[in-house]
């Protein structure tokens, strides 16, 4: 009992302190935030996910986790995050991420590499622009030959009030030894600030990529995708 009530102390004091130091320098609107997060913060990004696609659906358990090491680097589950420019009003990063081993919906075993540059432009007060271009490379184990993919993303954040946005996005995603040569995405992004280190999120994307692709991870290769989950900070 006494351990009990010790675990939970120790996460109340966690949480209340975590509040205490995000609220004096992290904005509570996503629309105003940086792309980088401020310097040594980390934050835990987790929650259900329902992705529909090749004629079949599949429930996932999302997990993310970047970290700030100066004001202008993080590093990520997977990768890492660098501000390169940075103006009065807007900012651009390079984005690296290596998935690891990966399956693909034909059972061929790959690794999955990005490089990327991200962008966001504070357009008004209650508006911000998004662009990102991003280069995936597949390498497959069990077949001849390697896949690749680039993509090309705009979107726009707006805010709801103070404590929630609303973000809607298009992407264009052309493929190299793919049974698909192309795809088109539309999403969006509902974000509401719980407290100063917790945010939750529903996002929901829609695509025409709706037959199998060979060496694709599932959850890239949706025709539906909604997600529901919480940004911790800390």
């Amino acid at each position: 009992m006494l351990f009990k009530i010790s675990v939970f102390s120790f996460i109340l004091i966690a949480v209340c302190y975590s509040n205490l130091v995000i609220s004096k320098e992290y904005p509570e609107n996503e629309k105003d935030r940086g792309l980088i997060l401020p310097k040594y913060t980390g934050e835990i990004s987790i929650g259900p996910a329902l992705i529909s696609g090749n004629e079949r659906r599949n429930y996932e358990a999302n997990f993310n986790f970047r970290y700030a090491i100066t004001d202008n680097f993080e590093l990520a589950r997977f990768g890492l995050r660098y501000l390169f420019l940075e103006r009065e009003n807007q900012q651009w990063a390079f984005r690296f991420q290596n998935y690891g081993i990966g399956k693909s919906s034909e059972g061929d075993f790959f690794h999955h590499t990005e490089f990327g540059v991200d962008g966001k432009q504070q357009f008004s007060e209650s508006l911000a622009l998004l662009y990102n271009l991003g280069y995936f490379w597949s390498d497959s184990h069990e077949k001849d030959g390697k896949t690749s993919e680039y993509r090309a993303s705009i979107g726009a954040i707006t805010k709801l009030n103070t404590t929630s946005s609303l973000q809607v996005g298009y992407s264009r995603r052309y493929f190299s030894g793919f049974k698909a040569s192309s795809a088109n995405v539309i999403g969006s992004k509902l974000v509401y600030n719980l407290n100063p280190s917790l945010d939750g999120i529903i996002i929901f994307r829609i695509s025409d990529l709706n037959e199998a692709v060979d060496s694709i991870l599932f959850n890239e290769s949706y025709d539906k995708m909604l997600s529901i989950g919480v940004n911790w900070r800390f």
